[in-house]
């Protein structure tokens, strides 16, 4: 980390900035705490965030950790939330910034609180242990489901070579340096999330957030240079 003292997220909804260095602290504290709670490689954790600095933090801290992160919609209604949670991606844990109750889903819940060091954490109130998994939940990193239009939703799993290929092309594509700023606007279950949300990070960029903004606004747009 080149640029500790750097901003790297600005939060415009929730009203969080985070540096660099602030946010490799966050994202660090919550690891150790799924790392307690006996998360790890093999182990799928369902994400019910809007696109906010809670979801930058969980996402790299479950990556950070060796888990393969599955973003939902937290607005489909119960019955798929029930479906892919259980039946489809066979989650050990949900992360979420705010209390939701999904009808027989009996998977523990953490709730990240809503604040600018978002240290402070639910307590897991049992170890989640450490199952055998098969080498493909192993080596994803990234969960995906489709829409269901065709027939049943289905997950689609990225591993981290497949993460970092598309991160770093995209990196490439668009030439992005430290100066550059960028919009993580997407819904979190959409599989473009990843283009949003690593590439300007891993270049020492700044990070725009707004999670009720799924297009872009004139008043962003005046507010900085959108890539």
């Amino acid at each position: 980390m080149s640029r500790p003292a750097c901003s790297a997220i600005d939060d415009i909804e929730d009203c969080i900035k985070l540096t660099y260095s602030e946010l490799v602290a966050s994202f660090a504290r919550l690891a150790g705490h799924l790392e307690d709670s006996g998360i790890g490689a093999g182990d799928a954790v369902v994400l019910l965030l809007l696109p906010s600095a809670r979801l930058v933090v969980a996402t790299l801290a479950l990556l950070k950790v060796g888990a393969a992160w599955a973003p939902l919609d937290r607005k489909s209604p119960n019955t798929r939330l029930r479906y892919l949670i259980v039946g489809v991606i066979d989650a050990k844990l949900m992360l979420t910034g705010s209390e939701i109750d999904i009808v027989d889903v009996n998977v523990p819940m953490c709730l990240l609180q809503r604040d600018s060091t978002l240290g402070q954490h639910v307590p897991i109130t049992r170890s989640l242990g450490n199952g055998t998994h098969d080498n493909i939940l192993t080596e994803t990193r990234a969960i995906f489901c489709t829409s269901g239009s065709t027939g049943r939703p289905k997950a689609v799993a990225y591993s981290h070579n497949t993460l970092l290929h598309g991160v770093l092309s995209f990196k490439q594509m668009c030439s992005l340096q430290a100066i550059d700023v960028g919009l993580l606007k997407s819904l979190p279950s959409w599989a473009v999330i990843e283009y949003e949300l690593f590439p300007v990070l891993i270049s020492g960029g700044l990070l725009v957030v707004h999670g009720q903004c799924h297009g872009i606004s004139k008043s962003l747009l005046r507010w900085s240079r959108i890539i």
